[in-house]
């Protein structure tokens, strides 16, 4: 299936990997240097690798090994993928690393539901994450009532025949900065081009949907990695986005250092509507005594 979005960095940059029933496709911008820190960019449920086009150059440009990723069944990736939960997402980056033969400690950074991912692979994969990076990172259930009321919901919503069109209109309300960028009615239009290319990709978002995050959060205390937690003070994802996010923090009882960055008037994506205070954040937080990962 063609790509309906040029490569984040250069043709060369694209690459693939069979794991697990299915094919993942990421990019890969080694820096010059070998022992270069490594960032790895995982995109939220229902979006692509391309939500990083802002952010990814950025830390590239800073001499960072950036690798940004789909999620498996969305994107450009296939859709014949065994399961689709947070824990896949996980060990989806660490098959990764695992092919590019990175085995040093990597910075890995999740959007929304990849969030949740990052906490798992941190505390999973203790000796391959060196810290961690969420941005609007949604990394708990939301209630029983919720939980089991939105999971019935995805099934009526995300179908072959208009699923498509139901996350991209949701999709659009994720962002609520004044100053949304230029081409964000372009990209939202071509991310629901890989929906419809492959109705198999609305299914994944909806297993995504339904599938729970309490088992990454059951791991929060166990995380030791620094952790950085970004966030748009009106993400539409939360009621109160700075008291979740805080409340967050202070399930982080084991990590050496935790942070949380608040980014105001920013919705769900901080690092696509403000990219540039986001870099900020992580590169400073990067760069912290304790952290030490660039």
């Amino acid at each position: 299936m063609s790509a309906l979005f040029p490569p984040l960095f250069s043709s060369e940059s694209r690459q693939s990997l069979y794991a697990d029933g299915g094919e993942l496709v990421y990019e890969l911008k080694r820096a010059a240097s070998a022992d270069a820190r490594v960032v790895v960019l995982v995109p939220g449920m229902g979006d692509s690798r391309h939500e990083y086009r802002f952010l990814a150059p950025k830390l590239a440009a800073a001499s960072l090994t950036v690798i940004v990723t789909e999620l498996r069944g969305t994107g450009e990736s296939s859709s014949s993928f065994a399961s689709y939960t947070p824990e896949d997402v996980a060990r989806d980056v660490i098959a990764i690393l695992d092919a590019e033969h990175i085995t040093s400690p990597v910075v890995f950074v999740g959007n929304s539901l990849a969030g949740a991912s990052a906490v798992y692979a941190a505390a999973e994969y203790p000796d391959r994450v060196g810290a961690v990076v969420t941005l609007g990172g949604i990394l708990k259930d939301n209630g029983v009532v919720f939980t089991t009321l939105f999971s019935l919901s995805t099934h009526l919503l995300f179908t072959s025949l208009w699923g498509a069109a139901a996350w991209s209109s949701f999709h659009a309300t994720l962002f609520t900065s004044s100053h949304p960028p230029a081409d964000l009615k372009e990209y939202i239009e071509k991310n629901k081009g890989y929906l419809v290319q492959d109705r198999g990709r609305i299914a994944a978002v909806g297993a995504f949907g339904r599938a729970p995050k309490n088992g990454c959060w059951a791991r929060v205390g166990q995380v030791k990695q620094p952790v950085l937690l970004v966030c748009g003070d009106k993400d539409p994802d939360f009621g109160d986005a700075t008291k979740e996010t805080n409340a967050y923090k202070d399930a982080m009882t084991a990590s050496k250092r935790c942070e949380v960055r608040m980014v105001p008037e920013n919705g769900h994506y901080p690092h696509v509507e403000d990219p540039d205070i986001v870099f900020g954040h992580i590169m400073e937080f990067l760069k912290s005594e304790g952290v030490g990962m660039v």
